[in-house]
């Protein structure tokens, strides 16, 4: 339930939320071996939905400008654009939308965007299927955050620490070439948290496994809609904290320890 109350609040900022709780929902009665958690997923569901249907109810009494599209259209229909260009144009990179002719139609509303996706897959199945597992997910991931000046500016800027103080540059120089490695470790984790019982027996302490799972649903989240690097900048220290996991895990490896005495010393 309780999940369900903050899955409900985030979808207010993230529309994607929406079809990560119905993938979620409907999961335990696809997968047979997931079968006992059935119950929980209808408790979290009906809570989402609960919890949703006040705000949905009030938009429905209000009336919306014509051609003024929806906060899920418009995520559906930006990330809709393979590796975030209109056509493989580079100046339109972060901003491909504004160089679709028939943007206005594309994204005035959830059906017309999800059409445009299909549409899309129709056209270019083997390109549209890497842009949604792999390119957006290491979109999401990566570390330059769109088109300011330099990498870690959303937008231009005229000055910063970050341009102008040597102490500030090679603390920004230092974590662009740690950000690969963190990323990396973070992933590393996640696969760990998720093969653990299978591999030894005993599941990685639930602290952990709650941090793999929520940051596999921010994936997934981000997988369905707009992969906006700068929208991962409030998970980074779910990444980091993983990425202290999958680092200790792969330091253990290396010196010898089995995959059950590592889960022992990973049980927080």
């Amino acid at each position: 339930m309780l999940f369900g109350v903050v899955a409900a609040a985030a979808c207010l900022v993230r529309p994607q939320w929406l079809l990560v709780m119905a993938t979620l929902a409907a999961v335990p009665w696809i997968v047979p071996r997931w079968r006992e958690w059935r119950r929980a997923a209808l408790m979290g569901a009906t809570t989402f939905v609960l919890v949703l249907a006040p705000w949905h109810a009030r938009n429905a009494l209000l009336e919306r400008a014509t051609g003024e599209p929806s906060l899920l259209a418009s995520t559906l229909y930006h990330g809709s654009f393979e590796d975030l260009r209109y056509r493989g144009l580079e100046e339109s990179y972060a901003i491909p939308y504004r160089y679709d002719p028939e943007a206005a139609i594309h994204g005035r509303d959830p059906g017309a965007a999800l059409s445009r996706i299909a549409e899309l897959f129709r056209e270019r199945p083997a390109g549209m299927t890497r842009w949604f597992l792999v390119g957006k997910p290491r979109m999401f991931l990566s570390w330059g955050l769109g088109r300011g000046r330099g990498d870690i500016f959303t937008y231009p800027v005229s000055e910063s620490p970050f341009i102008s103080s040597p102490l500030f540059a090679t603390l920004r120089e230092g974590m662009r070439l740690l950000h690969l490695p963190i990323v990396v470790a973070a992933l590393l984790a996640m696969a760990w948290v998720a093969v653990a019982r299978r591999a030894t027996g005993t599941p990685v302490g639930g602290f952990w496994a709650m941090c793999a799972t929520a940051l596999a649903v921010l994936l997934l989240a981000h997988m369905v809609g707009a992969p906006f690097p700068r929208y991962a900048i409030p998970f980074l220290p779910l990444l980091y904290l993983l990425a202290t996991l999958g680092a200790n895990a792969l330091s253990n490896v290396l010196h010898g320890v089995g995959p059950a005495q590592l889960t022992r010393r990973v049980r927080i």
